[in-house]
């Protein structure tokens, strides 16, 4: 390994990880050395390595693969168990020689990869400063520890520390939405990338982005997004408020997968997918820079990050229809749900609806807006 005074590593499994560390990169880090670290797990194609070198905005772009195992047996997830805690020697035999030494990390997302990466520099590196960036909501929810208090006792077990104890910086859209902030940790708000004709066209690039997504996309009324939940339950209550929705709208609803779902997930339900490949976050961020107006579609979800980040992300409001508080009484004093509140106390009043039975759901479909959507 070499050595640097000013070098950083990001380390990116999402679609959104990667136009986050673009941004950061081009607003914060231009005269720093940066190479990025791709996760090839789900939503990671090769080819974005690729894409990412031709740009040359990162000194260094390298990737590994990682299994994702869907199942949700008590066995798979013993397997799981014991994998998570050899994962820092795992990740160090597949990108360990790639590695150099760093000053600063930068990670994000609710999963263990990035973690595990974070541990195995700071082995190497250990005044390494850690730099926490927004993917999604999960970012403003780190600090409560009605959240984390299990994965901090696992972690500190395990790797000896907890990765957000040892966090130095969080990078995030909206400063205001994170919940119960230390103040020992520096929050810094990330420049909107709405008017960054620059940073588009880069993110445009290495997504292979083309207009015509535009076009197929506000062919939709209603769009759902789905959630991947580990719970079976949750998934069961997710299905039967889908299955209400298309009871409802018919044809006009179309559902967006997560990354991770089942693609036969609703296939008995007989609802319409999204067919993209593309983040509801680029579409949307073409449109607006192409002057579409965002209210001609009403976004649906339980608690997925693609919802709120049309907000957080590309500080726009369109009408939207939060479905959280129907997952039942267990996930009303969550950490999700008080973001979900906060969220909506934030939101201009009547673009955003928050029904709490399914009965006032139906209601609010039937107010005038949103009966007349073709």
């Amino acid at each position: 390994m070499g050595s640097t005074n000013n070098r950083v590593l990001f380390v990116c499994e999402t679609k959104a990880q990667i136009i986050n560390a673009v941004a950061i990169k081009l607003s914060f880090l231009r005269n720093d050395i940066v190479d990025v670290c791709l996760v090839r797990a789900v939503a990671i194609p090769e080819w974005y390595e690729h894409k990412l070198k031709d740009l040359a905005i990162f000194e260094r772009v390298f990737s590994f693969e990682i299994g994702y195992n869907p199942k949700r047996s008590f066995i798979s997830l013993v397997k799981k168990t014991i994998k998570y805690t050899r994962l820092v020697s795992i990740v160090d035999n597949l990108i360990g020689k790639k590695l150099r030494i760093y000053s600063n990390v930068f990670i994000s997302g609710p999963g263990s990869i990035c973690p595990a990466i974070y541990y195995l520099v700071r082995k190497r590196c250990p005044q390494i400063k850690l730099s926490i960036y927004e993917e999604g909501i999960c970012e403003y929810l780190l600090f409560e520890n009605s959240w984390n208090i299990k994965r901090k006792i696992y972690s500190k077990l395990v790797y000896g520390s907890y990765y957000i104890d040892d966090a130095a910086e969080l990078y995030v859209y909206d400063p205001k939405m994170v919940l119960s902030p230390p103040k020992n940790i520096k929050i810094i708000q990330i420049p909107s990338i709405v008017n960054g004709s620059f940073l588009i066209e880069k993110i445009n690039y290495i997504f292979d982005f083309k207009n015509k997504e535009i076009e197929e996309f506000y062919k939709c009324s209603f769009i759902y997004f789905d959630s991947c939940y580990s719970d079976s339950l949750l998934e069961q209550n997710q299905r039967n408020i889908v299955e209400s929705l298309v009871k409802n709208l018919g044809e006009k609803l179309i559902v967006k997968l997560h990354p991770r779902s089942n693609p036969q997930k609703y296939y008995k339900i007989g609802v319409k997918l999204l067919e993209t490949k593309q983040s509801v976050e680029l579409i949307l961020l073409n449109a607006i820079k192409n002057k579409k107006n965002v209210d001609s579609i009403v976004f649906i979800s339980l608690l997925s990050s693609a919802l709120f980040n049309i907000k957080l992300m590309l500080n726009v409001e369109p009408r939207m229809i939060l479905l959280n508080n129907l997952l039942g009484s267990n996930n009303k004093d969550d950490a999700f749900s008080k973001f979900a509140e906060l969220f909506v106390s934030r939101y201009t009043r009547n673009r955003i609806f928050q029904p709490k039975t399914i009965n006032e759901l139906n209601n609010i479909l039937s107010l005038e807006f949103f009966s007349n959507k073709k």
